[in-house]
């Protein structure tokens, strides 16, 4: 649908300005009504919060004649009305109307309604984050904001660089697994929109039909370089606009003057999103209940006989991916992917959890374990290829791995001897391993496979070796993976097989997948017909020196991270506290919060208002100090409207002082508007 003319409110000011309000709504058929404007047809009030406010918006009223006829102007979508302010035929305010909002003179059938209007960009507060792929840019998130809330242009200050390739800031990438909880629950663009702006140290605003990110600190310094976008089309631009505030017609009445206390301290808090496992965990969470076999098997210890009871219960498991024979048409069998139950008499693997227990003593309570049931052989005949997948986990949502990260995998491996699905650890048939025994495995970080010893771009499979020795009996015993970690990694107690990542950045999904073990008696020997694999896990560790040695370790890895400033005990008036989702990753742990760059984690960022670079969060509570340390004037003068988002005003009353626009009112018709102006 499209947005369709409704209403127009054509109105004069008293200095004969021609303005015109459009109202229109989305999917509206019919023709445009001209109404009249009430005694103030259009007023807008900008937030007047202080300066470190990261989105600073505004709202409007919209007040005409009408009768009940009014009321159908209303939209459940919080963009259903559309309202378009045009001064001399220019764009002027732009914003929606907002549903259930209006008030009237309840006596006269004849009356003036007032209708609540916000400007577009507040409306993101209903718009889902929804980016899917692994990384996104700050300009890409903000041009996506423009394009849902309907802004033609975006203005970013120029002030705040990468000090590596001096490029903006905006080209810098995040995951979009950030914007999202572990729900998979999204944020609003309005609140990574804040974020952006928090960690830039700058504030959203909106002036005319185009999106504001302006740097007060910069306006201050007197830079005003800014980076215009409009569609694809990007251009540098200075602009500067410094002026009195007696040349905005400011007679000199009707306004206070006030101080505004100074912020000596300020803290910023980082909300590390880090990964707590790589891998979703082997368990049964999601699992339906498909089916359940029993076996009674009895078996002779020490020349006494006991009987056993196990119980294998089949699954459907939407989590994990299993593997089965199926028949192709050409009469040979296909390989493909399942969830659910797999007959045991085929070729193929499944969810299961079994139990077991001795009759003698039957247990109050049955333990299950979650395992993975595979069936390998057939009539001694009829194998499985070798590296055919039986289990893939993958992550649910993207991941960010880095070269000082360990990946550890583990998993535990048991094979039943002939014809058997349940069988007792004491069943052997004599058969021993030879020696180490390994499984096949795939994993996949992003586009990147490993291959035993290194990454590559092409899929492979690779060995990881059972904890066996020449000897040990092959039959109903669990055989963990083989530890490769020691001390002087330093990744702590890990045990399993140690990978270390590519050594740059990857983000993306993370995807591991157990093969067919290698065979140890193919053809006409006893075969081992079922295998069960349980405890399948891929957690990761960053190198600690300290723990090589145990001179110190750290209480816990996974804690946020807090900047503040030190000051004097004397006398302490703390500004509020800023807390970043979007964050600098100073000592490499897996943050999906990190900022990065150039397939790095970005240290440091450069800020032209500051004259120098470090990192985002330091940078951001000096700028926060040189600003707002010391007690200001606030004054809040009536004039005509010539202000812009970056002017820099002074009065003569004030020569040593220099304001900036922060907030305001404005009544259209009257020429004239309330600005909120605060000292540098």
């Amino acid at each position: 649908m499209t947005y369709n003319l409704m209403y127009t409110v054509p109105f004069r000011s008293l200095a004969g300005v021609q303005y015109e309000v459009k109202v229109e709504s989305l999917g509206y058929q019919g023709e445009a009504v001209e109404l009249v404007g009430g005694e103030t047809p259009f007023t807008s009030e900008t937030d007047e919060d202080d300066l470190y406010l990261p989105m600073r918006l505004s709202k409007a009223t919209l007040s005409v004649y009408g009768s009940d006829y009014l009321q159908s102007l209303y939209a459940s979508n919080p963009q259903g009305v559309r309202i378009r302010l045009y001064k001399n035929g220019m764009p002027e305010w732009y914003g929606f109307l907002t549903p259930d909002t209006f008030s009237q003179d309840f006596s006269n059938p004849e009356f003036i309604y007032d209708m609540e209007c916000v400007c577009a960009l507040s409306t993101l507060k209903y718009k889902k984050f929804n980016r899917t792929e692994e990384t996104v840019t700050f300009l890409q998130i903000i041009q996506d904001a423009a394009f849902l809330a309907g802004y033609n242009s975006i203005y970013v200050s120029s002030a705040v660089h990468i000090p590596e390739t001096g490029e903006l800031i905006e080209s810098a990438t995040i995951a979009t697994a950030n914007f999202y909880d572990e729900l998979g629950e999204a944020m609003t663009y309005y609140e990574v929109l804040e974020e952006i702006a928090k960690f830039m140290g700058c504030t959203f605003t909106v002036y005319k039909d185009a999106i504001w990110l302006v740097d007060y600190a910069a306006i201050r310094k007197g830079i005003n370089t800014y980076r215009k976008y409009t569609g694809a089309e990007k251009v540098d631009l200075v602009v500067s606009d410094e002026k009195t505030i007696q040349e905005l017609g400011y007679k000199g009445t009707g306004a206070t003057l006030s101080r505004i206390p100074g912020k000596n301290k300020a803290s910023v808090s980082c909300s590390l999103y880090e990964m707590d496992s790589v891998l979703p965990e082997f368990d049964n969470e999601q699992s339906t209940y498909l089916s359940m076999v029993e076996f009674d098997k009895t078996y002779t210890e020490n020349k006494k006989s006991s009987t056993y009871k196990g119980i294998i219960r089949y699954y459907e498991q939407p989590r994990f991916s299993f593997y089965k024979s199926v028949e192709n048409a050409k009469g040979g069998y296909d390989w493909v992917e399942h969830h659910g139950s797999v007959v045991p008499e085929k070729l193929g693997s499944c969810f299961v959890r079994t139990a077991s227990y001795n009759t003698e003593n039957t247990p109050s309570k049955l333990d299950f374990a979650d395992e993975v049931l595979i069936c390998t052989a057939k009539y001694g005949t009829h194998w499985m290829a070798v590296d055919r997948p039986v289990i893939k986990i993958k992550t649910t949502r993207s991941i960010v791995t880095n070269s000082n990260v360990y990946l550890c995998i583990n998993f535990s491996v048991k094979f039943v001897p002939d014809g058997e699905r349940f069988a007792h650890p004491s069943v052997t048939n004599g058969w021993t391993f030879a020696g180490t025994k390994n499984v096949r495995c795939i994993l996949r970080l992003g586009e990147y496979y490993y291959n035993g010893t290194s990454w590559q771009t092409g899929i492979t499979t690779f060995p990881v070796a059972l904890d066996t020795k020449k000897g040990d009996p092959i039959s109903n015993r669990y055989y963990p993976v083989k530890n490769t970690n020691n001390y002087t990694l330093g990744i702590g107690d890990l045990s399993g097989r140690i990978i270390q990542c590519p050594p740059y950045i990857i983000n993306g999904e993370c995807e591991l997948t157990i093969c067919d073990m290698d065979k140890e008696y193919p053809g006409s020997l006893p075969y081992y017909e079922y295998q069960y694999i349980k405890g399948i896990s891929l957690d990761y560790a960053i190198p600690d020196a300290s723990t090589v040695y145990s001179d110190w370790v750290k209480d816990g890895s996974k804690n946020d991270v807090s900047y503040e400033n030190l000051i004097s005990d004397d006398y302490v008036e703390e500004a509020d506290e800023i807390d970043l989702k979007i964050c600098t990753n100073t000592d490499s742990k897996l943050c999906l919060s990190s900022v990065m760059a150039n397939r790095q984690y970005l240290q440091n960022i450069r800020s032209e208002a500051l004259n120098k670079e470090g990192i985002a969060e330091e940078l951001l509570i000096e700028r926060m100090v040189s600003l707002f340390s010391k007690p200001r004037y606030q004054i809040d003068p009536t004039v005509t409207n010539s202000v812009k988002p970056y002017s820099l005003l002074t009065d003569l009353s004030l020569p040593d002082s220099r304001f900036l626009v922060a907030g305001g009112a404005e009544d259209y018709k009257m020429d004239s508007v309330r600005l909120n102006l605060i000292e540098m």
